[in-house]
């Protein structure tokens, strides 16, 4: 069947109509509006992962994740879902912030002079700075410094070694 657009639709098919291609649309003999969807809309400070992407062809590339920095407004494909199913925050580090970072899978590190990552790898990045994890890694934790006076100590352990020092 060819769909009002001209485009050749198998049966079960799920595409997206946005008012950049029509601004009216009336559904043809077997054809069911599944659903109505909003516009997502990021803000500056805000960022989203797609997962199972649809290409350009409309196409679903199952597994592949994109990541989308706002300031930018789009719809969701049929089959795309946000990650961790919403809009996330930038990571905004203070001069006493840092966050805890491993890789999930190997990449390029363009903030440490293209330091190569594999998956596994921990590494701490300190503030101040606004971050954006790419989709290669995964933010574990946020720390912050810990104020000691002289009185005070804290028990500090070596994940390698096992060591526990004061």
């Amino acid at each position: 069947m060819l769909d009002s657009q001209g485009v050749k639709r198998i049966a079960g098919e799920q595409w997206l109509l946005t008012g950049v291609e029509t601004d009216h649309y009336f559904p043809e003999i077997g054809v069911e509006v599944v659903s109505e969807e909003t516009i997502k809309v990021l803000w500056k400070g805000q960022y989203c992962v797609i997962k199972d992407v649809v290409d350009r062809h409309g196409k679903p590339q199952l597994g592949k994740r994109e990541l989308r920095v706002g300031p930018c407004s789009f719809f969701l494909h049929p089959g795309e879902t946000l990650e961790n199913g919403a809009v996330q925050k930038v990571h905004i580090l203070g001069e006493d912030d840092a966050i805890v970072l491993q890789a999930e899978e190997e990449y390029k590190d363009t903030m440490f002079k293209g330091k190569r990552r594999r998956p596994g790898d921990v590494w701490m990045l300190r503030g101040p700075q606004e971050y954006v994890p790419p989709i290669e890694v995964n933010v574990i934790k946020t720390r912050s410094k810990i104020p000691l006076s002289k009185n005070e100590g804290i028990y500090i352990q070596d994940f390698q070694t096992g060591k526990v020092l004061l």
